[in-house]
């Protein structure tokens, strides 16, 4: 009597053939995984670098505003040490009796 039953050719495919599924299957699995996992940190790439750079471009158009109005504010500005008015606003002192 055979210990084992009598392995013939189609038998021996079939177990050699399972390893393979089961790589095949874990493979498949990494590569969708990995693939969402791709597309999602290009997408956050893209989203943060778009953002970025909407808010250089506004904060270009800030500056250069503020540039455009210094340059444009009239030189007659009092020269005060921001507590005290300006000499020209102050009435001239009577004189003393």
């Amino acid at each position: 009597m055979p210990l084992a039953p009598e392995i013939g050719p189609p038998a021996i495919a079939s177990v050699v053939m399972y390893p393979a599924v089961l790589l095949l299957a874990s493979n498949t699995a990494f590569i969708v995984v990995f693939g969402v996992f791709v597309a999602a940190l290009v997408a956050m790439v893209v989203i943060t670098v778009t953002w970025a750079w909407r808010r250089d471009r506004a904060g270009r158009a800030a500056w250069r505003r503020r540039q455009r109005q210094m340059i444009q504010l009239p030189d007659s500005r009092p020269e005060t040490n921001g507590h005290r008015p300006a000499a020209s606003d102050v009435p001239p002192a009577e004189p003393r009796s």
